[in-house]
């Protein structure tokens, strides 16, 4: 197993943990993503006290879910992997006979300079958003200088990633500016 896979197992797993342990703190259960952009999740759901945290909470999901390719795309199966919608990070993997093509993850990246300082300078473009590569398996866009939009993947290069983070739906993210 290479150290990539094992980084990353151990990263999910340790997501998961922190997820259920806060889960459990609330006094809630955890819960799977459900694949609607419009579905809110257990967290969401807060007392009256709470009802303005409970209303970002909703709006950033929907959101940040709808700028994510339909299910169908090329042909691939859309699979939720991951989601903090108080952080403001959703990935969704995009899979053909169940086998992952392409990953496209949606950070908040509103509170971190150093990860948008690196889109500063940037001439390539996709859809008039700075994009860079990272390694050889991931490209990423700067969308209204809040959201880092990534495509992963194992199999495709640069210019099919391209392709993945253009059929985005970027707008919807500019409009949370």
């Amino acid at each position: 197993m290479t150290q990539r896979r094992t980084v990353s197992i151990f990263l999910a797993v340790a997501l998961a943990t922190g997820l259920s342990a806060v889960s459990a703190c609330k006094g809630t259960s955890s819960s799977t993503v459900d694949a609607s952009p419009d579905a809110i999740s257990p967290a969401a759901e807060t007392d009256a006290g709470d009802a303005e945290p409970a209303k970002l909470l909703r709006r950033t999901k929907a959101d940040l879910n709808r700028a994510v390719p339909q299910d169908g795309t090329d042909g691939l199966s859309r699979v939720a992997v991951a989601e903090d919608p108080v952080r403001g990070y959703v990935e969704w993997k995009f899979q053909r006979e169940g086998r992952d093509v392409v990953a496209i993850i949606i950070v908040d990246v509103t509170h971190d300079a150093i990860a948008r300082s690196r889109f500063e300078g940037v001439s390539e473009k996709v859809n008039d958003y700075p994009v860079v590569t990272f390694g050889e398996h991931q490209s990423s866009l700067l969308v209204a200088e809040k959201f880092q939009v990534k495509a992963t993947s194992l199999s495709l290069d640069h210019e099919a990633r391209k392709a993945w983070l253009a059929k985005c739906d970027l707008a919807s993210l500019v409009s949370q500016k």
